[in-house]
């Protein structure tokens, strides 16, 4: 479905709460991090439904990467809602390497959307870090997935990250959970199982994350123990035009710890190659466009109300 039809039929069914598609280049600077640099800007070369992408560029001489982003918000979302982020990106060939071929290091990866809490009055930028916030990030290049919290749940015996993956009875880890996608065979092999689903260079990918908020559990504290664990959270991705949606990250009867309803989404690297091994050969690009952010319908189950899937159209 095109972009337009699916903001047409978001809006008749009253769910709509953003609709970017990069049309106007005023708007897009109003949304920028401050401090952001010339690496994030609007581009035409590669493009879907409006006038421009987003491009993220890092040349072979940049260092680490800068501190940049945009972010969109939308009113809030809180606990008996829910949430659908649907966004379409590219990643050109050196974008996917710079990981895996050991160019860089730290983190892990980049973050392609981070949710979080309104921004506050008067504040500059909306925050990052949340206690509640839930991001989709890359782990090595190799495929995205999805952690919550930044620090402030108990995981454990103290406050941490929280990654949606979950343990298997041999010891395993899957890593896409609902996928079985093997963190062992990953380990052996120096690549994704074939259950796994990876990014794919030079074409547009379409992620989609939903968010059904439960009980927003005080963060940071012990006494809240044991929390109440009735949110759901999942990740679909399409992994090429035309495609259909492939279910990756599918995680019901999950605990959100926050303060506040949803009202932010991030769309940015945040510095997540803190150091340069070697000189990268080529520049590394990636692109985002054609932003969704709607409510869900929760008379339907989790994924059958998600944002209809995108169809091939622009420039790529």
């Amino acid at each position: 479905m095109s972009f337009a039809a699916r903001r047409a039929a978001l809006h008749r069914s009253e769910r709509l709460l953003v609709a970017c598609d990069f049309s106007d280049a005023l708007d897009f600077t109003r949304h920028l991090w401050p401090g952001t640099r010339g690496s994030v800007r609007l581009d035409e070369r590669q493009r879907c439904s409006g006038r421009w992408s987003v491009l993220y560029q890092y040349r072979p001489d940049d260092g680490p990467f800068p501190d940049g982003g945009f972010f969109l918000e939308f009113r809030p979302v809180g606990p008996g809602e829910r949430l659908w982020v649907q966004w379409r990106q590219r990643f050109n060939g050196m974008w996917l390497r710079m990981w895996p071929e050991g160019y860089v290091t730290g983190n892990g990866g980049w973050k392609q959307c981070l949710v979080d809490r309104a921004k506050p009055p008067g504040a500059r930028r909306p925050i990052a870090c949340g206690p509640g916030e839930i991001v989709v990030q890359s782990r090595y290049g190799w495929f995205p997935w999805v952690y919550h919290s930044c620090g402030a749940k108990f995981v454990g015996d103290a406050p941490a990250y929280e990654g949606l993956f979950r343990y298997l009875p041999d010891g395993d880890i899957d890593l896409e959970p609902g996928r079985g996608c093997s963190y062992r065979y990953a380990l052996q092999h120096k690549a994704l199982a074939p259950t796994c689903v990876g990014y794919a260079a030079d074409t547009w990918m379409t992620f989609q994350l939903g968010i059904e908020v439960g009980t927003l559990n005080r963060p940071g504290d012990r006494a809240a123990l044991p929390y109440t664990a009735d949110s759901h959270i999942q990740l679909w991705i399409q992994p090429a035009d035309g495609r259909p949606a492939i279910l990756t990250v599918d995680m019901p009867s999950f605990a959100l710890v926050g303060h506040d309803p949803y009202g932010t989404a991030h769309f940015q690297s945040l510095d997540y190659a803190r150091r340069v091994l070697k000189p990268y050969p080529e520049v590394a690009e990636s692109w985002v466009a054609d932003v969704l952010i709607a409510l869900g319908d929760r008379t339907q189950p989790m994924g059958q109300d998600r944002i209809p899937d995108a169809a091939s159209e622009g420039v790529s």
